[in-house]
């Protein structure tokens, strides 16, 4: 779509919420609901997206804007089913499954997938079992009910970024600590691709240069690391 308008910007309502319009016209979600932010800070950087857009609007480009949205229009009608979801990730967990050969590419995965189980066990006291086989694993039936109880908790912005990045690190584990602020981007950033980083030390990808689907699943996932991380601090989660 063609840029159509000059400027973003923001406005508090008597309720203290701040809607965006462009050009003083307010913008609307796609299921045609306002598209208003809880604070301030978030507006801003809402309306940064929407003004760093260039001749054409790009919506690839405004992830923070994409987690309101999803936060808005799909979250509070789908919660139950998104729950469900992403609770089925617990038994296929990345950070669950373990390669026993070669024995570096093992002691890399337990670096950087060992503090995520302990946190776990820290905050549902219940440990998780991990495997080197090809059999799916079932979890403790007190594990599933812990973290479904934690995943209800969790108000409509935590469960969009939730689901988000269990989906894109196959792990709702690592989600759901980012979530909960105990966890930096670049750490689950590297903790998703192991086994890739892996690989490209053995190839040289810095000289010979990264695979394209590669390439293309890292700066996905860094750009939504990082808008998760802006979105998630400007409404004081963390």
């Amino acid at each position: 779509m063609k840029r159509f308008y000059k400027n973003a910007n923001y406005a508090a309502d008597d309720q203290g919420y701040f809607g965006i319009a462009l050009d003083d016209r307010p913008i609307k979600t796609p299921a045609k609901a306002p598209l208003v932010c809880k604070s301030e800070a978030l507006a801003k950087a809402v309306c940064a997206e929407w003004n760093a857009q260039e001749d054409k609007i790009m919506p690839d480009t405004m992830p923070v804007t994409q987690y309101c949205y999803t936060a808005l229009d799909y979250i509070p009608q789908n919660r139950a089913e998104i729950t469900k979801t992403i609770l089925n990730f617990l038994d296929t967990d990345l950070t669950c499954y373990r390669a026993d050969n070669p024995t570096d590419l093992a002691a890399q995965q337990a670096a950087a997938w060992d503090p995520y189980l302990r946190w776990f066990e820290d905050i549902f006291a219940v440990p998780l079992q991990t495997t080197t086989a090809l059999n799916a694993l079932k979890q403790d039936a007190a594990a599933h009910k812990a973290v479904g109880a934690h995943v209800e908790s969790l108000y409509d912005e935590q469960l969009a970024i939730a689901q988000d990045l269990t989906a894109a690190c196959g792990s709702l584990i690592m989600a759901l600590c980012f979530v909960k602020g105990d966890t930096r981007k670049e750490d689950i950033f590297a903790a998703s691709f192991v086994e890739e980083l892996y690989q490209g030390a053995i190839y040289d990808e810095e000289r010979y240069g990264i695979d394209p689907i590669q390439d293309k699943q890292r700066q996905r996932l860094e750009r939504d690391l990082s808008a998760a991380q802006t979105y998630l601090s400007a409404l004081g989660y963390f």
